[in-house]
């Protein structure tokens, strides 16, 4: 009996023991996570507040429609700002979200450079939306509304939103018409139809949007035979369907 009571005290001490040395080990871990914490915050403070990273040359690369001070006021980048106070993701999400930017790489070199390298949405056509225009892209989507400050001579288009407009820019771009992009004034897209109005010759020229090709190559032909009668400068439209073409005259 005796030896049983000695066995259930041992027991209960060890068990007692064993319930310190389980708080003393959270206490410790507790307190060096907390000392580990406080040093950690120590050094992130003594960094960014230290003028030796102090950001003194900002480097943008891509940029054509965005000012060097377009893209530095809409990040909110300033010089002397400390270059480890700077949130590098963020600064790329809030970058990317600019109507004209498609594509952005951040990167801070130590101890004082941001480089800042975008590739932007390239500008085809203005685009007019009630009583606005806008810049649109290859596909005539919206880019931004149009900024006087940096007009570029565009053809004005006019489209329906489902409308795929690549075929004509890559036929451009190609230099498959007998003209070049900057002499279209504007683009009129209807229906099965693709209307262009040429500003060097004041002429509309109709083509089908099927059959694109073939009727470009045949729009060259009449070209050539309306320059050699110089007969250009009195056409008023040109319509092309398939391998047929129908010229309107100026009276």
């Amino acid at each position: 009996m005796a030896v049983s009571l000695t066995s259930k005290k041992y027991k209960r001490k060890r068990r007692t023991l064993d319930i310190f040395s389980l708080l003393f080990t959270l206490f410790l871990a507790i307190s060096f996570v907390a000392i580990g914490s406080f040093i950690v915050l120590k050094l992130y403070y003594t960094i960014t507040t230290m003028d030796y990273f102090s950001l003194k040359k900002i480097e943008i690369k891509g940029n054509e429609m965005l000012t060097y001070n377009d893209i530095t006021s809409y990040l909110g980048l300033r010089l002397g700002d400390n270059l480890f106070s700077l949130n590098i993701s963020e600064l790329n999400r809030k970058l990317r979200r600019n109507p004209w930017v498609y594509e952005s790489i951040i990167k801070r070199t130590i101890p004082d450079k941001l480089s800042i390298e975008i590739k932007e949405k390239e500008p085809f056509f203005l685009l007019k939306d009630s009583d606005k225009i806008f810049y649109a892209d290859i596909n005539g989507d919206k880019i931004d509304i149009l900024n006087p400050k940096k007009y570029l001579s565009l053809p004005l288009l006019v489209k329906r939103d489902n409308i795929s407009l690549k075929p004509i820019v890559l036929a451009l771009r190609e230099k498959s018409f007998p003209f070049s992009w900057q002499k279209i004034g504007g683009i009129k897209v209807k229906g099965k139809e693709v209307r262009l109005f040429i500003d060097g010759y004041n002429l509309w020229i109709s083509l089908e949007r099927k059959g694109l090709e073939g009727e470009i190559t045949f729009l060259k032909k009449v070209f050539m035979d309306l320059k050699l009668k110089k007969e250009l400068d009195r056409v008023r439209e040109v319509k092309i369907a398939g391998n047929r073409a129908w010229v309107s005259y100026v009276h």
